[in-house]
């Protein structure tokens, strides 16, 4: 099975970080992880691990799905 799928994980993150009105400063403290970590997604240079992906998730009340880019 092949997926077409826009998959732009820091574009998702960013979005969803705009939405709510935070810094990545805020979400990298309500995450755990540092400021420099968000960076790198948002900004397409690393993706988050799995863990992250999930913490994100709930974080902002969307499925793992959607911040793949498989959902919107």
């Amino acid at each position: 099975m092949t997926y077409n799928v826009y998959m732009n994980i820091g574009e998702t993150i960013k979005d969803l970080r705009e939405e709510k009105d935070i810094s990545m400063r805020q979400l990298a403290k309500n995450l755990e992880v540092d400021i420099k970590t968000v960076w790198t997604w948002e900004n397409g240079v690393k993706d988050p691990s799995a863990i992250n992906i999930v913490k994100l998730a709930d974080y902002f009340g969307v499925t793992t799905d959607y911040i793949f880019g498989r959902e919107k």
